[in-house]
């Protein structure tokens, strides 16, 4: 097998046939994105700066994140596959809530990590197989971004699993994670500028917008 470089500088290995696996290839693309909303030297990216157009194509998979105590994130927003695959709309709820009982603290202690250094952290879960059920594994890619006062408190995901939806709810086991620095910021470099996450909620699906045409996709995230 080879691998090939996203544009975060990550190597992802080439399956056989020398297709991206669909889950590295939406994590590159959603790190990608992120990292072109820092602008000129700076460590992370607003989170009023997110546009979901932005990344209108795996925005199913998405979960917008607030820090709401040290290992603690509040769901605002998740788009359908996520809800789809752990059978129920998290919004509002901690995330983990939707973690298996004998790895909240682990996961916890490692998504606090994200925000203490920051760092880009990537979790493999599954849950439990049974006697006539079998596991379900997916992969959570998180990074963290900036509140309105600055502070490292805000955190977009992408959720991807290879298994279709089981029908109902699940809690997911923490298998392995691994963790990332963050790249330094490319100086000189200033991203085209994106509508305010505010903006971009309020932005006209039909005909009285200007824009060029774009997928449905307040569509895509239960809001």
């Amino acid at each position: 097998m080879r691998g090939v470089t996203g544009r975060s500088g990550q190597i992802f290995t080439l399956l056989q046939g020398g297709a991206l696996p669909r889950q590295a290839a939406a994590f590159a693309q959603l790190e990608a994105y992120w990292l072109a909303l820092r602008g000129e030297a700076r460590l992370l990216p607003e989170r009023s700066r997110f546009d979901p157009r932005g990344v209108a194509d795996i925005l199913n998979h998405l979960i917008l994140l607030e820090r709401i105590a040290p290992g603690q994130l509040r769901v605002r927003l998740a788009g359908q596959s996520v809800s789809d695959l752990f059978g129920l709309s998290p919004e509002g709820m901690p995330l983990t809530a939707l973690i298996s009982p004998e790895s909240r603290g682990a996961v916890a202690a490692r998504i606090e990590e994200v925000f203490r250094r920051p760092a880009i952290l990537e979790m493999d879960l599954s849950t439990p197989a049974g006697l006539l059920r079998q596991s379900i594994a997916t992969r959570l890619l998180l990074l963290p971004m900036t509140g309105r006062d600055g502070s490292c408190d805000r955190a977009i995901a992408c959720l991807i699993s290879e298994a279709r939806p089981a029908g109902r709810v699940l809690r997911f086991g923490l298998e392995n994670s691994r963790f990332r620095e963050v790249p330094p910021a490319e100086k000189g470099v200033i991203p085209a500028r994106q509508p305010r996450f505010e903006e971009a909620e309020r932005l006209p699906r039909g005909g009285a917008s200007t824009a060029p045409a774009q997928p449905p996709y307040l569509r895509l995230v239960k809001g």
